[in-house]
């Protein structure tokens, strides 16, 4: 079975995530994703390997404007994940325009929320966009990335 259209071509990096380094206990916020320019978003949260008894929280927040104040959409919240058990974990949190358009609350712009708790925490988010108001999708990739690769063709 043959493709017509790349993964690279459908999925964008839509915004810079927060790299993966180690988080002190305070929050971190990616960058702005448009939903103008975007119809769903996932964002991959890697938990890395948790401080002693540290936590790790993550909610998606919204804005009118992209440099606005961000506030929690409701529903977006992960569970929080635990030393004891959720080092190197991965949570997915999807999330699409028309959902964030139907609370009212005039949102044109969501960024990702990530809380190390209790300890640093050595964790990651991708943020990818999908479904792109106009194709190929890399053409919306955020300017952080550096190199796109394809072995598909």
């Amino acid at each position: 079975m043959s493709y017509t259209q790349l993964f690279t071509e459908a999925v964008a990096v839509a915004a810079d995530g927060i790299h993966s380094a180690s988080q002190s206990a305070a929050e971190k916020l990616t960058g702005a994703v448009d939903l103008a320019k975007f119809r769903q978003v996932l964002f991959i949260i890697d938990s890395g390997t948790l401080g002693a008894s540290g936590t790790l929280d993550f909610q998606v927040k919204g804005s009118a404007t992209a440099a606005g104040t961000y506030t929690a959409i409701p529903n977006t919240s992960i569970t929080t994940l635990v030393k004891a058990t959720d080092d190197n974990k991965y949570a997915v949190v999807g999330i699409t325009a028309e959902k964030v358009s139907a609370l009212g609350l005039n949102y044109g712009f969501i960024k990702g929320s990530l809380l190390p708790g209790t300890a640093a925490a050595n964790s990651a988010v991708v943020v990818l966009g999908e479904l792109t108001r106009f194709e190929p999708a890399s053409d919306s990739d955020a300017t952080q990335v550096a190199q796109i690769v394809s072995l598909w063709r």
